[in-house]
């Protein structure tokens, strides 16, 4: 049996559609395959906020040791008033 014109184009658009589903599949995998990896960055990002909080704090604790340690030291009266500067305006 020939081919006929019309049997031509019907598997022309057959083919034409089990390729767009394809193509289709294969976007929608690609697209869902990177939403765990997109929560995982926001995760990394708010670790990375919370990291900073944290050395923030040890900073301000640092330097209100030193300010601690020097008055015990001097005995004078700034250090200390630095000192529960420091202390009140930690986090």
């Amino acid at each position: 049996m020939k081919p006929t014109k019309s049997s031509a184009g019907k598997y022309l658009i057959v083919v034409f559609l089990i390729l767009a589903i394809f193509g289709i599949t294969a976007r929608l995998f690609v697209n869902f395959s990177k939403i765990p990896l997109l929560k995982s960055v926001n995760k990394i990002v708010q670790v990375k906020n919370d990291f900073t909080k944290l050395d923030s704090c040890i900073f301000k604790l640092y330097n209100a040791e030193n300010s601690c340690r020097m008055y015990v030291v001097s005995g004078e009266r700034n250090y200390y008033n630095q000192f529960v500067d420091e202390i009140r305006r930690s986090p």
